[in-house]
């Protein structure tokens, strides 16, 4: 199984492969599935990753059209995801992978710091992995 699944990882594309890191990274970090907030939350990242200099309305203005959905629902439902995250999930692991993000133990962060991070984070390792020549299954990733 081990063999198959790295010959069908070379055949996707590179943005294939970073959509299926940020969902990897989410689910290990035990972001739940089953929140619409968390399929918007990835969009975010995508969105942040693609274009650095987009803002948080942009955002979640692409993402509302795409759901056909208003930004503030889009808004409300990453919220609600980061928080049960935060209470419910890993959180620890959340504070080894944003390494620049300050964080207060009693409160989530907010939207906009979570999804910058995040896909800052993502361009580091994404960005390695493209230089070494290897994008499948970063060590960093790994170790979540």
């Amino acid at each position: 199984m081990k063999g198959s699944q790295s010959s069908n990882a070379h055949t996707l594309s590179p943005s294939d492969e970073v959509r299926n890191l940020v969902k990897r990274i989410l689910m290990d970090l035990r972001f739940r599935n089953k929140l619409v907030g968390t399929q918007y939350l990835e969009e975010a990242i995508l969105l942040k990753f693609a274009d650095p200099a987009t803002h948080a309305m942009a955002i979640y203005e692409t993402i509302a059209l795409r759901h056909g959905t208003n930004r503030c629902n889009v808004e409300k439902a990453i919220r609600n995801t980061i928080r049960d995250c935060f209470y419910y999930g890993r959180w620890f692991r959340m504070k080894e992978f944003l390494l620049q993000m300050p964080f207060d133990e009693k409160y989530p962060p907010t939207i906009s710091d979570f999804v910058v991070e995040f896909a800052l984070r993502l361009r580091y390792i994404v960005d390695d992995r493209i230089s070494t020549g290897v994008f499948v299954r970063p060590a960093l990733v790994n170790g979540l």
